[in-house]
């Protein structure tokens, strides 16, 4: 959303059914019931708001 002309503001969720997932390139070569493997899960819903200003 263009708030005046040079200033956008951008929001959004992320991950919105609160799924758990991994990145392919951070768990290759675990097994599947490696005690660690859960260390590398991605984050749970989140939101993110950004401000930019153009000058």
């Amino acid at each position: 959303m263009e708030v005046t002309e040079g200033v956008k503001l951008r929001g959004g969720v992320f991950n919105l059914t609160d799924e758990t997932y991994w990145w392919w390139s951070d768990v290759q070569g675990l097994t599947a019931t490696s005690a660690v493997r859960d260390l590398f899960t991605q984050p749970g819903r989140n939101y993110a708001v950004s401000l930019t200003v153009d000058f």
